[in-house]
């Protein structure tokens, strides 16, 4: 048979299709080839080739009671897109003679520029990742063994590292895969018969790309886990940037040993529903036809979609039905019930922790970063309001500094005018006492004179004249010191004060002369804005003359 190669028509070998043509082969060595005569329309006779194929099938029993799949695989490439898609429809043939349809499509890129964009960024990926493992390998060297092993982030981040490194196999060998078939489809130029792997390829001319789609779907289900859980690492970094956002992951860590030994009794009851339903209803039903399915709808039922219905049309009595609520009132009322309690008391050991922690001032600020920028925007508001207000005061200031100082240019004024007049207090002062001493020496003569007069035994004559005499001087002292109090009467008599009294009250006008000075200068103290008065009363301490009743008689 000659390779169909030579005589195909593609887009990029610029060769115009001279026929409309359909072949199909029962054993990939015999084939039966049909083509319209005009290749512009559609006659039939490819058509009528495949019902012909088929018609075959049914004569040699190729559908019987062992048969238990049909497979159909489309092959379909798009030159604009640079992608392959293979579609297969599938037809399950169970034990009862049911017939399950199904499908399944897998896509690639097959373009060389993209496929070299993909190698610069695996490239790039391995670099970072080759980084990152050094760190690891360095807080390992850091915290030990037991520690490092006890985070399950650090877990996490080897679990990573181990999908990376399959995913970039896998990449790399889809790469070569690729390569592989493009050069299969090039038909040697030397005259040597080529090879495109199969037998089926050699001489039928199909070319099956399954081995590249299963590789490429292999590298898209782990590079799909890789991506998860490079995504949910996020999560270590917002439990340290901000603490408020750790209340999922601080749950978790505190009922990890609760929730795992649930985990095996919650599987353990699953898995036994699962084979009572696989059991009753796998023969006639798609949900419960295998044991995965049957645990998938059975997990579908937990989140409310219950095939309550379809379970009652396929049973013959209600025991099914009855079976399948008792199935949700342990999975729903009681598992989950559980589950949610697990969670619930370890929130509360969390809460109750970081009360502790709070009470005994060892807590973190809960919202981090976000908690410190607020601070630092308060902060910032404060000053700025701190300097708008000292600016205000120092205006205000500025103001009354103005005012102040045109009351201190009348100040100078106010000061001659008080030292002026202390000046004149102090004159006005010492007059006094010289006035005060002079009066002392004249009564202390005059009381002399007295005593000596006193002590002889004198005649009512020379008694009226002594106390006339007396009288005289008396009254001469009183104008001396009370000048403008006005003319006072005129007694007759001597006063009834003795010696002794006089002589007081002589030494109480002196010290009365000494004190009045230094009291006249405490209050002609320098004060700001307070004149001193200079209308003093002085009290020269004499006593004022006794009664003519009390006069004493000759």
């Amino acid at each position: 048979m000659r390779d169909y190669r030579l005589t195909e028509a593609k887009v990029d070998n610029d060769r115009p299709p001279r026929y409309y043509c359909a072949r199909y082969t029962t054993n990939g060595y015999h084939y039966v080839q049909k083509c319209n005569p005009d290749p512009h329309r559609n006659s039939g006779v490819t058509r009528q080739m495949m019902l012909d194929l088929l018609d075959f099938l049914k004569k040699g029993h190729w559908i019987d009671k062992q048969t238990r799949l049909v497979s159909i695989t489309l092959q379909v490439r798009s030159n604009n897109g640079g992608m392959r898609s293979v579609t297969r429809f599938m037809f399950e043939l169970t034990q009862m003679a049911a017939v399950l349809p199904s499908f399944d499509m897998e896509a690639m890129v097959d373009d060389p520029e993209s496929s070299s964009k993909m190698r610069v960024y695996m490239l790039m990926a391995l670099g970072l990742t080759a980084y990152f493992i050094m760190l690891e390998v360095v807080e390992f060297a850091q915290s030990g063994l037991s520690e490092y092993i006890s985070n399950v982030w650090n877990v996490l981040d080897w679990a990573n590292f181990l999908l990376f490194f399959q995913v970039f196999a896998n990449l790399i060998e889809v790469d070569i895969l690729a390569n592989r078939d493009r050069e299969r489809l090039i038909w040697p130029t030397d005259g040597t018969p080529g090879d495109c792997g199969s037998v089926i390829c050699n001489q039928f001319g199909f070319f099956d790309i399954w081995e590249i789609m299963h590789t490429a779907r292999t590298a898209k289900l782990f590079m799909s886990v890789c991506v998860c859980i490079q995504l949910l690492k996020i999560i270590k970094f917002t439990n340290v940037i901000i603490p408020k956002m750790s209340l999922m992951t601080s749950v978790l860590s505190k009922g990890c040993y609760d929730l795992l030994f649930f985990g095996i009794i919650f599987a353990i009851s699953m898995f036994a529903f699962c084979m009572l339903f696989y059991i009753q209803l796998g023969s006639f039903m798609d949900d419960f036809y295998s044991q995965p399915a049957s645990m998938i709808a059975l997990a579908k039922a937990l989140f409310g979609d219950f095939p309550f219905e379809e379970i009652m049309d396929n049973s013959r009595g209600y025991v099914n039905g009855i079976l399948f609520l008792i199935y949700l009132f342990v999975a729903v009322f009681i598992l989950l019930s559980m589950f949610l309690a697990i969670l619930g008391e370890a929130q509360a050991a969390v809460r109750e922790a970081e009360m502790m922690q709070r009470e005994e001032g060892k807590a973190e600020q809960p919202y981090g970063v976000l908690g410190d920028a607020k601070d630092w925007i308060w902060s910032s508001v404060k000053k700025i309001r701190e300097r708008r207000r000292k600016r205000k005061e120092g205006a205000e200031e500025e103001g009354d500094g103005e005012e102040e100082e045109d009351e201190d240019e009348d100040e100078p004024l106010d000061m001659a005018l008080q030292t002026a007049l202390l000046k004149m207090q102090a004159k006005l002062d010492s007059s006094l006492k010289q006035r005060m001493s002079g009066l002392e020496v004249r009564l202390l003569k005059e009381l002399s004179r007295m005593e000596t007069k006193l002590a002889e035994s004198p005649s009512p004559a020379v008694c009226a004249a002594s106390s006339s005499a007396k009288r005289a001087s008396v009254e001469k002292s009183r104008r001396a010191t009370h000048a403008g109090d006005g003319d006072r009467s005129r007694k007759c008599g001597p006063s009834s004060a003795s010696p002794v009294q006089l002589r007081k009250a002589s030494a109480h006008a002196s010290k009365s002369s000494k004190e009045e000075p230094q009291k006249s200068r405490a209050s002609a103290s320098p004060v700001a804005k307070r004149k001193p008065s200079v209308t003093n009363t002085i009290d020269l301490g004499v006593s004022p003359p006794a009664s003519p009743r009390n006069n004493l008689s000759c």
